[in-house]
């Protein structure tokens, strides 16, 4: 795992301390030069990031805090979904209710949210639906970590270059190449709660230059036997084989000069043992089923003198439905969601110091449909359908002021047909003291649109009620960080971050009609620091990162909002055992205790997770074993509005063993 720094700090830390210990490391790197062939070979393998400009770049002149997971990090890890990936990068932790995994970042999360602040794409492609614009990171994500490359987790405001959603972060996922894999493989697993998985994979270059990346798999888990206190006078408060999780996906992915062509499709159905929204515990008809599917093409060509135009034509389609059993009736509810979308720009460097790109964006979004209705006897309570148009326009530059420092600026204007248009700019100025520290400063300004089934969602008084008044989401954040390379085995980087949130959309339950509603009811303001290293000795790696956050509600008397850790702390390490016939990595995640929405606070918590893999025989296939909370500890998540559980009950020790076979 690769990590970089970035964003400006005319922010107010909230600790003198922190300053403190940013100077400590901002003036260390400054004051230490290691001779040029050294610092040289210190970056000869750091790869170049993508999602951070729309174009390919050195991440040390990013305008970003950036960190890169690798295919490698993910498989000595034994990452099993992309929420796997995030919970163990700086800053990052994720919630599962027992339905969903949500994403926060640098301290927060709204509840009710479906990780809608965060822009998912795929090679550049945006995966957000267009009804509820979510980014899915579990069992039910677009596509499989089988097929990737590398995630780059791009930190702070981006809708200067991504529109609604770049709020927090951008997590852009860039799929294998072809002729990486020259051959195919065979992965197969099983372990604790009944769960297995088969995946296949193929690649190859062929003689003609074509390029194919071909994949696909499922999985299959029975869950485990859980426990509800708050349901104890209903079955005991037992949920036994309630939790089933099924899935199933494929990938294509066809590479020819200068045309790209990708698709895929993903299914998932999920039982969800919670009693959500009031249903009857134990009741084994509650279910949710995702489904996504995609496909783009892009010509993108490099012209004389380095100018570049690329154009993406793409288009998906999103379905979900819903389950829901209440006493003598079940109620159903679904989503179907089509759009198409344009994208075209252009890239022009300007003498020997300018690189100006503008861009621009359409997107039809043909259906955003939403319906509930019971079943027997039917009854319909919703049947919404509707469209929309999003038009959008942005430039960047990026300005070499002299050798060592670097502006990057660009701003973007979207228009929505719900409520007008927004402006949301970006700047960032990167210093490199050497070539083995960087400095940079960093400002961004982004919204999140309310989805659409915010703003008409209802279900006829049953739960739920319609919000079409809402307003846009908006933030403003600061950043200063630093990176240090102090030598060929040690990396370290420092953030100090400020921003603040308004207008944020949350699900609360009315006062008056007591059923659920979508409102404007927060603003959220946050300084934090955080700290990283990396670290190797021959074959042996570990990395160690702390974050410190301080976030509050300035309407409720700064209190800390839920779902709010103040300490987050993360460690880990590889290394070869029986002369490099094995590879042991663990990890271990610490996470400071937390608000529920009532009751008592989630407390504190450790986990530690290990995976050794290792190929017995030189042409065999290779082997894998992993175990997840190995000490078995006992933790939760705070639920959100819809359960009647204030904590939710988390896995504990997981066990998973399984095999790979390359040909």
């Amino acid at each position: 795992m690769q990590d970089w720094v970035e964003r400006p700090s005319t922010a107010r830390p909230t600790g003198r301390r922190w300053v403190f210990a940013a100077a400590v490391l901002l003036g260390a790197g400054a004051v230490a030069r290691p001779a040029r062939a050294q610092e040289e070979a210190l970056f000869a393998e750091v790869p170049s990031v993508t999602g951070a400009s729309r174009y390919e770049q050195d991440p040390r002149e990013a305008p970003a805090s950036i960190t890169v997971v690798t295919q490698d990090d993910i498989r000595r890890y034994g990452y099993r979904t992309l929420g796997d990936v995030l919970n163990n990068v700086r800053g990052f932790f994720t919630t599962y209710d027992r339905n969903y995994t949500y994403v926060a970042v640098r301290g927060f999360t709204t509840p009710g949210d479906y990780n809608t602040h965060i822009l998912m794409l795929v090679d550049g492609h945006r995966v957000n639906d267009n009804v509820v614009d979510a980014a899915r990171v579990g069992s039910e994500s677009p596509v499989d970590l089988s097929i990737v490359d590398r995630i780059e987790v791009i930190r702070g405001p981006a809708s200067s270059l991504y529109g609604t959603n770049a709020f927090y972060a951008v997590i852009n996922i860039v799929t294998r190449q072809g002729r990486a894999l020259q051959g195919g493989e065979i992965r197969a697993d099983g372990g604790s709660f009944g769960s297995y998985r088969a995946r296949g994979l193929y690649g190859r270059k062929l003689a003609s230059g074509l390029e194919v990346l071909l994949g696909g798999g499922f999985y299959n888990s029975s869950g485990p036997n859980l426990y509800f206190s708050e349901f104890a006078q209903t079955n005991g408060g037992a949920a036994n084989g309630l939790d089933g999780d099924r899935a199933g996906d494929g990938f294509l992915k066809l590479v020819y000069h200068d045309w790209t062509v990708e698709g895929g499709v993903q299914g998932r159905r999920k039982n969800v043992p919670t009693a959500s929204f009031g249903t009857t515990f134990g009741d084994p008809r509650e279910s949710t089923w995702d489904g996504h599917s995609f496909v783009f093409a892009r010509y993108e060509h490099t012209f004389a003198q380095l100018s570049r135009f690329s154009v993406k034509v793409g288009y998906d389609r999103f379905r979900y439905s819903g389950a829901y059993p209440y006493q003598d009736v079940l109620s159903r509810d679904y989503i179907e969601g089509d759009w198409a979308n344009v994208e075209a720009q252009y890239m022009q460097p300007i003498g020997s110091r300018n690189k100006l790109i503008i861009g621009t964006e359409f997107r039809s979004n043909i259906r955003q449909n939403q319906g509930v209705y019971n079943e027997s006897p039917y009854a319909v309570f919703l049947d919404d359908q509707r469209k929309s148009q999003v038009g959008a326009g942005f430039i960047q530059d990026e300005f070499r002021v002299n050798r060592s420092l670097l502006l990057n600026a660009g701003l973007r204007y979207d228009h929505y047909e719900t409520f007008g248009g927004t402006v949301n700019p970006r700047a960032a100025l990167i210093y490199s003291v050497d070539r083995s520290t960087t400095l940079k400063a960093l400002y961004g300004r982004a919204f999140r649109a309310p989805t659409f089934y915010e703003l008409f969602y209802s279900d006829d008084g049953q739960t739920q009620e319609a919000s079409p008044g809402l307003r846009p989401e908006t933030i403003s954040s600061f950043e200063l960080a630093a990176e240090r390379q102090w030598s060929s085995r040690l990396r370290t980087s420092v953030s100090l971050y400020h921003f603040d949130a308004s207008d944020l959309i949350r699900l609360t339950t009315d006062s008056v009609s007591g059923l659920l509603v979508f409102q404007n009811l927060n603003r959220v303001v946050a300084d934090g620091i955080e700290l990283e290293a990396e670290t190797s000795a021959g074959p042996v790696e570990a990395r160690a990162s702390y974050a410190l956050q301080g976030v509050r509600d300035p309407d409720a008397a700064d209190s800390r909002p839920v779902n709010s850790p103040t300490h987050l702390a993360r460690l880990g390490a590889s290394l070869p055992l029986l002369r490099d016939r094995l590879r042991l990595s663990g990890e271990a995640r610490y996470m400071s205790s937390r608000h529920a929405i009532a009751g008592p606070d989630a407390p504190a918590f450790a986990v530690v997770n290990l995976t050794v893999i290792g190929r017995p025989f030189k042409n065999g296939p290779q082997l894998i074993g992993s175990v997840y909370n190995i000490f078995n500890n006992r933790y939760s998540d705070p639920g959100g509005e819809e359960l009647e559980q204030h904590l939710v009950v988390q896995d504990g020790r997981v066990i998973r063993v399984g095999a790979r076979y390359q040909f």
